[in-house]
């Protein structure tokens, strides 16, 4: 069954989050993957993460569009098997791919990847 959760990631945590451009998202859950599959622990929001160098960001996920709201990109995840036969995601947007195992990690793996392509956040995660 089809889902869309939409979201944003914000530079910070706690009330020192700063808004930032292109941070806006569609996420479509397809296939066989299941909401319990990248979230085990319960879909909770926001989730606060602390990315490569330090760098923390806070994820906000919704049912629901905000109103006036754009959503800039567009990711897609579907459940598959890796070379071991072991559950994983894959996270697609456009031509960018990323495969993840299924569970805990797939919000820092969500946030890591959204932030690679943000104006202001990019730079901060940079290896």
């Amino acid at each position: 069954m089809a889902f869309t959760l939409l979201g944003i990631i914000e530079l910070g945590k706690g009330s020192d989050r700063k808004s930032l451009p292109d941070s806006t998202f569609r996420l479509h859950l397809g296939g066989s993957a299941h909401v319990e599959d990248a979230f085990p622990d319960g879909f909770r929001t926001p989730r606060e993460l602390v990315l490569t160098n330090n760098t923390a960001v806070t994820v906000h996920l919704a049912l629901y569009p905000s109103a006036g709201l754009i959503y800039e990109r567009e990711l897609h995840i579907s459940k598959a098997k890796d070379c071991k036969g072991s559950d994983v995601l894959h996270l697609k947007e456009g031509t960018r791919f990323l495969e993840t195992p299924c569970g805990k990690t797939f919000v820092y793996m969500l946030g890591k990847f959204l932030g690679q392509k943000i104006p202001g956040l990019a730079e901060l995660i940079a290896r």
